[in-house]
Parts: structure tokens; sequence; C-alpha cells
């Protein structure tokens, strides 16, 4: 059976690194996945052609499609600190505090690029 995503829905995202450690210890990102329309328009970002002939170039822009994505579906989060255990207030200038990785991992889920994962948990 199918089961329907609500891209509306927030919910919480604990990045794979921190799955393992105590609740009190993990960061929790609130998430939303993309929706129909929102993804249509992501996809049609990713690349970009302009010129003709000799003059023609080609640019894959999947940093500016993560950067999108975060922007969409990136709704708050809790025990995201700085390297002085301060907490980080959620807004869109603070996401570069965020580690690469880490804000890969996370676009990539709100894309729904996690299949085998969600697919897992589903059969459980």
């Amino acid at each position: 059976m199918i089961v329907g995503v609500d891209p509306t829905k927030v919910h919480d995202y604990i990045p794979k690194c921190e799955r393992n450690l105590p609740k009190k210890e993990k960061t929790i990102f609130k998430v939303r996945k993309v929706g129909l329309e929102e993804a249509a328009e992501i996809r049609d970002g990713i690349y970009e052609i302009s010129g003709l002939g000799k003059e023609r170039k080609e640019k894959l822009k999947t940093g500016s499609v993560e950067v999108r994505v975060l922007k969409i579906c990136l709704k708050g989060w809790e025990n995201f600190k700085d390297d002085k255990g301060e907490d980080i207030s959620f807004n869109i200038e603070n996401f570069s505090w965020i580690p690469a990785e880490v804000r890969t991992e996370i676009a990539d889920y709100c894309r729904g690029e996690n299949i085998e994962e969600e697919t897992a948990k589903n059969l459980k």
C-alpha cells in the first residue's frame, strides 16, 4: 500500500550522524516535504543552457537547488548550538551554520531522495 505524504505537515528530522545519540543531545530539524509544484520549479532550475553553437554554455546548479529546498522546507530547529554551547536562533542567515553534509542530507530528504530509508521505515 502506498502511504500518502502531506507536503504541508512539519515533522522532526534527525541527521543520520546523531541518531544514536541520547535524546537530549540530538539536534532536531523541523522540516516538511517539497510539494508537487515546488518540486517541478526546483527541477526546472537545476540545469541552465544559454547560447548557441560555440557560444553554448551549460550549467548544473545543484548548490542553488539545495538552498532553495532548505528555504522552502526547513521550518525550525531544536538543540542546535554554536561551538560555545549557545543556541543558534532559527533564521535563513543561520542556515550556513549547518554543516554542509547535513544541509545536503536535509535537502535530499525533503526532496524525497532518501527512498530506501523511508521505504524501510514504512515496512516496519
